[in-house]
């Protein structure tokens, strides 16, 4: 996989650690891993924060490892922001993964195979994508590229999609 990937992270493992085994399994070249502070009033917040930023230890793939774990605590939006800065004055494109996100392992395919399709494509602001079929299970292989395509883009500041 070459497209770059961060991992937004703060104090939730129970969520996190379904997005970090998925980023396991996929084994990007680059793992941008970001951690916002947890608040030093809230014990079970700092627990949690430290074990999210334990697992670094479990990159056992070849990868390009970064880490940006925040000295102290910021609000939703500057961490947010802040860990988007901080990729993107590294990367030209990356996938973006919160910590409550879960993708599946074709997530980073589709992200691959759509971000080098659009790359030149000036009128693409950025590509998402979701599955709402529960129990769903693909015929062929690449079956669930159809039920994951969402491409939002802004065209002379008209919001378009096209599924």
């Amino acid at each position: 996989m070459d497209t770059a990937v961060l991992f937004e992270t703060f104090a939730r493992p129970q969520y996190a650690r379904q997005v970090f085994d998925q980023i396991k399994k996929a084994k990007p070249k680059k793992l941008y891993f970001y951690s916002n502070k947890a608040r030093v009033d809230r014990p079970d917040e700092v627990r949690n924060n430290e074990e999210i930023r334990s697992w670094v230890k479990e990159v056992d793939w070849d990868c390009e490892l970064h880490t940006f774990f925040r000295e102290e605590y910021v609000d939703v939006y500057t961490s947010v922001r802040g860990a988007m800065d901080w990729v993107f004055d590294n990367e030209e494109q990356a996938i973006i993964l919160e910590d409550d996100c879960v993708p599946s392992v074709a997530f980073f395919e589709y992200c691959d195979f759509f971000l080098d399709k659009y790359k030149e494509d000036k009128s693409i602001g950025f590509i998402s994508g979701a599955n709402y079929l529960k129990n769903y299970v693909p015929e062929k292989e690449n079956d669930h590229i159809v039920f994951m395509a969402l491409l939002l883009g802004r065209i002379d500041g008209k919001l378009w999609i096209l599924i």
